[in-house]
């Protein structure tokens, strides 16, 4: 018993002593683009926006539409903007 105590205690020791001397750094780069243009060009079309000139600023804009009432004619639309 006490050898099996002995010898699990030295494998753990021996897997953690190489975690322990590893070292490294990694370059993280963080650009926040603090104002965005939201343009409705028309009732029918998704709004247009324009975060900061950049391709990965901007969000992924989708709209769906839904018929209405068959009396009332109008047709709803979702828009969902998700960045």
């Amino acid at each position: 018993m006490i050898r099996t105590l002995v010898l699990i205690t030295g494998l753990l020791t021996a897997f953690t002593l190489p975690a322990a001397t590893t070292t490294g750094t990694i370059a993280v780069q963080l650009v926040i683009y603090s104002r965005c243009n939201v343009q409705a060009v028309s009732s029918l079309e998704r709004p247009v926006i324009d975060c900061g000139q950049h391709f990965s600023a901007q969000p992924r804009v989708t709209s769906e539409a839904y018929p209405g009432d068959a009396n009332s004619r109008i047709t709803e639309r979702l828009v969902t903007v998700e960045w």
